[in-house]
């Protein structure tokens, strides 16, 4: 088990960063569904990403969306640091 602690979304991405709490953290790159066309993006999501990112391990990329709608604080079941 895993436990969500950083999530930030673009219109066709969400970057959900999770951790341990034994390991790095590590950062779930998944696909929307489907892109929003109407999302736009903060101005400030550079700077929110690259704080997301520092410390971490590595960056997963999934071929599909595997947590709807992911929360700080939620546990997710996925074996990354099996």
């Amino acid at each position: 088990m895993v436990k969500v602690e950083e999530c930030i979304g673009t219109n066709c991405f969400t970057y959900v960063k999770v951790a341990d709490g034994k390991h790095k953290p590590v950062v779930i790159c998944q696909p929307k569904e489907k892109c929003d066309n109407k999302f736009k993006v903060s101005d400030n999501f550079k700077q929110k990403f690259n704080d997301m990112i520092k410390g971490t391990s590595k960056t997963v990329y999934t071929s599909k969306e595997l947590f709807k709608n992911p929360k700080v604080g939620e546990e997710l079941e996925i074996g990354l640091f099996d």
